[in-house]
């Protein structure tokens, strides 16, 4: 893990990056690569720079408008799940590249992901997201 320490988390902004992205995406992960609905941020992985190597992707997309077990769980009534759904985030998909080995890699890139995707969801979509 330390030969790519300090992890970068980079969100895919250009129209190159995205079709990278989801190349990888379809070609690698087990549900393939549909195009998402609503808000969304695309992330690589990158180990230490200058290294160009993407380690993994991830795709952060807002919540379904209505499911009744999630809204049953949280307690909510149809105002709540209106006021609070924009600040609800769900990550639709998660990909270590299959030729990356490294242990513990995923909890890494989960924690970096926890600290960083709140400031850019906030600057994407003006909501703040709200851990459950």
């Amino acid at each position: 893990m330390a030969d790519y320490q300090p992890l970068r988390l980079q969100l895919v902004e250009d129209l190159t990056g995205r079709r990278q992205f989801q190349q990888y995406i379809q070609r690698y992960h087990p549900l393939g690569y549909r195009f998402p609905y609503g808000a969304q941020l695309r992330y690589v992985v990158k180990g230490r720079a200058p290294s160009p190597d993407v380690l993994a992707c991830l795709l952060f997309t807002s919540a379904a408008w209505k499911m009744v077990p999630r809204d049953a769980w949280i307690g909510w009534s149809n105002q709540a799940r209106r006021a609070n759904l924009p600040r609800v985030v769900n990550n639709g998909r998660f990909l270590i590249l299959p030729w990356v080995k490294v242990p513990h890699l995923a909890s890494h890139i989960l924690a970096l992901a926890a600290r960083q995707l709140p400031s850019d969801w906030l600057r994407a979509y003006g909501a703040q997201m709200r851990y459950l």
